[in-house]
């Protein structure tokens, strides 16, 4: 670790931030400008996007109302946060946009709008509250005002089989009673749903062994 400004020479000269000799704490900045810029449209969102108390009966925190906006954003096709890493470029330079992280430039911005894939990772430390913002994401899924207009289909739950009761736990913890329904698809027995009995339950809750058998 360098305690002083270093310089380098990243392979894209053209662009004036990333000429020779700017500095880490140049591109320190950039990247805080960058997080601030994110906060600021995840705020956006934030405003009207809530789950809705019919379903979820637990108030978020102020990270994880953030936290809600992201995952909600993150599947709507050319959400606020679909651009986050790629910074458009300045007058004069020979490409339209850069990737922060990786110096990828592309020629035009908008051939980004139509390659940009939905999803994202929600990486919070441990105590957090994951599960309560991935259970307001499918509350708010139901909600009738943003639902997808086709139904909403159950969300499959994945995990290692020594938590699958304690998700079905904390669905009953957090959502209001009988507001979702979970259903364990896990054991010797799981064969016996049919598909026509999944698509009644709001969440499938099992494991990496059974899905790849």
């Amino acid at each position: 670790m360098a305690n002083q400004p270093v310089t380098f020479g990243p392979p894209h000269p053209q662009d004036p931030l990333l000429m020779p000799g700017t500095s880490l704490q140049t591109r320190s900045f950039i990247s805080c400008c960058f997080i601030i810029d994110f906060q600021a449209k995840t705020d956006t969102i934030t405003q009207w996007i809530r789950p809705p108390h019919a379903i979820i009966q637990t108030p978020l925190l102020p990270h994880q109302k953030t936290g809600l906006a992201f995952l909600w954003d993150r599947e709507i096709p050319n959400g606020q946060s679909a651009h986050n890493l790629w910074a458009t470029s300045p007058p004069g330079s020979t490409f339209n946009a850069r990737h922060i992280i990786t110096n990828k430039v592309v020629s035009s911005f908008e051939s980004l709008l139509t390659n940009t894939p939905l999803g994202g990772l929600l990486a919070d430390d441990m105590g957090l509250g994951k599960t309560i913002q991935a259970l307001a994401l499918i509350g708010t899924s139901k909600e009738p005002m943003i639902a997808n207009p086709h139904g909403s289909t159950p969300t499959m739950i994945i995990c290692p089989p020594h938590l699958i009761t304690n998700w079905q736990s904390e669905t009953s913890k957090h959502a209001q009673a009988g507001a979702l329904h979970a259903k364990i698809y896990h054991g010797p027995t799981c064969h016996l749903l049919s598909k026509a009995d999944i698509l009644k339950y709001d969440i499938i809750i099992t494991s990496y062994n059974t899905i790849t058998k």
